[in-house]
């Protein structure tokens, strides 16, 4: 991996330089974006050359794009550069970084280069998170596994705080649960100019609900989030009600939303555990889980002259095996918060930090331990489980079966403390019809219960009229066996025996 990035910088570097050198000369209109063909936005302060900041392949060409226009940087990093008098300002949805750049002009296209070469190798070559360093525990962590919600692993999970947003899961999962995907929204003045993080929604404009969908979890825009709860509910206060409703429904008992977008608000909390809980409920929506692993989308222009492309903050998506979702989030009260998702040999985990301070490193590194340490594990096969029960007709029996398998993340050693119970009557009382339940099963781990289900009939069994003659007889003391129950009858009711 290391032979082939430093053959790669090589590469880009012989390639690139001769091109950077042609663009000194380049000037732009200050305040206008500019746009090379790899996809790098630049957004001129002052009136100096700034065409070298590209970094991708295509470092020749520039286009003007309209003012605020949310362009992916080099290579699809996700990254948006700045130029400033005497440096870059980088944003790479991680914290800003500022670069100092008052060399001369080779100095400062050969630092941009490198800086924008670095960015473009993590696209080109996406390697699994693995710091050569523990990464610092953030202040809440929770990891679940999706379809048990099996808690693998927790710290201070239980302690409310901000979580800046990541409120945009429940925004999402709200929306699409009870909105349709294909309603037309024309923009309200309330969702335009909101503050934060943006798609720079204009009054007037039109979008879908899907559209609008991917802009709030893709680009975290707090003006989408607006746009989308105001069409959900009329109100932003009725919406953050059904918010919490369904926060409620879900098991978060220990959330409250005060917002659909995750600004800073009084009574706006969660927890590490009830946000994975709600992230993983989220993700078995294939929607949202489509939309949430999705690297880019672009939306068509809705009235205001221009698409809109957009790149996925999400850096897990690219730097981890088996990433698929889900959300960043950021504000200074609550820190960097990310919730984010992978699939390995058929287990998907969803891991929440909240407060990290480096919330990739750490995320990949709680990943990697549930990964490591649990795997899934069929408990319960239901082909092979047919139970034959006895009835209360003494010639005949009934068939049962529990129809649901049953998978569940378990350590190794744990498989030892696995145990199934049945709990089914002696006998079945006919007549029993198709799908009636006969009894349960359950599977414990130690003396914990994490799974029960019922054991049915798969079969419709009744009771014949010689069956029920047969019960009379035997209550009344009368013999069934190999003599004539009718003749036995007879004599009981006093008929004159024959021979």
């Amino acid at each position: 991996m290391k032979e082939r990035a430093n053959k790669k910088v090589n590469e880009l570097v012989e390639s690139s330089m001769d091109r950077l050198n042609k663009l000194a000369d380049v000037n732009t209109v200050i305040g206008t974006p500019i746009v090379t063909a790899s996809g790098c936005q630049v957004i001129p302060v002052s009136k100096i050359t700034v065409g070298y900041l590209s970094g991708g392949s295509d470092l020749g060409e520039t286009k003007v794009v309209k003012e605020d226009e949310s362009v992916p940087f080099a290579g699809g990093s996700g990254a948006v550069v700045t130029m400033k008098p005497a440096g870059f300002l980088i944003d790479d949805g991680n914290g800003c970084r500022y670069i100092h750049a008052g060399e001369d002009s080779e100095n400062m296209k050969l630092k941009a280069f490198c800086i924008c070469a670095a960015l473009l190798l993590s696209i080109l070559l996406p390697v699994q998170i693995l710091p050569s360093f523990a990464a610092e525990p953030s202040a809440g962590e929770a990891v679940l596994e999706v379809e048990s919600g099996r808690l693998l692993y927790a710290k201070n999970e239980r302690e409310q705080m901000p979580m800046a947003s990541t409120t945009k899961i429940m925004t999402a999962l709200l929306v699409i649960e009870e909105c349709s995907l294909d309603d037309v929204i024309t923009i309200p003045a309330q969702a335009a100019g909101v503050e934060g993080s943006s798609i720079y929604l204009q009054e007037g404009e039109k979008m879908t609900v899907r559209d609008l969908l991917y802009g709030l979890m893709l680009r975290s825009g707090n003006d989408c989030a607006v746009a989308l709860a105001l069409h959900h509910s009329n109100t932003l206060d009725a919406f953050c009600k059904r918010m919490n409703e369904r926060a409620n429904e879900l098991g978060a008992f220990d959330t409250h939303f005060s917002n659909p977008h995750g600004l800073p608000a009084k009574g706006h909390f969660t927890t590490a555990h009830d946000l994975a809980v709600i992230a993983a409920y989220a993700l078995k929506n294939p929607v949202f889980s489509q939309i949430v692993s999705a690297h880019t989308y672009t939306i068509p222009d809705g009235g205001c002259g221009y698409a809109r492309f957009l790149q996925n903050k999400n850096k897990m998506l690219c730097q981890y095996e088996g990433a698929d979702g889900v959300k960043t989030g950021y504000t200074k009260e609550a820190g960097r918060c990310l919730v984010s998702s992978a699939t390995r040999d058929g287990m998907r985990i969803v891991c929440v930090v909240l407060d990290s301070p480096d919330m990739y490193n750490r995320s990949g590194e709680l990943l990697d331990k549930c990964f490591s340490e649990y795997k899934l594990y069929k408990l319960f096969d239901s082909n092979e489980y047919i139970v034959e029960l006895d009835t209360d007709v003494s010639e005949k029996t009934c068939k049962c079966r529990a129809e649901n398998d049953f998978v569940y993340p378990l350590r190794k050693e744990e498989l030892a403390f696995v145990r199934i119970e049945e709990d089914l009557p002696e006998r079945l009382v006919l007549p029993v019809q198709e799908g009636d339940v006969a009894g349960n099963l359950k599977i414990y781990l130690k003396n914990q219960l994490i799974f029960s289900q019922k054991i049915v009939s798969i079969e419709r069994k009744e009771k014949s009229f010689l069956d029920i003659l047969r019960e009379i007889g035997k209550r009344n003391g009368l013999v069934c066996g190999s003599t004539n129950f009718l003749q036995n009858a007879a004599l009981q009711a006093g008929a004159p025996a024959t021979n």
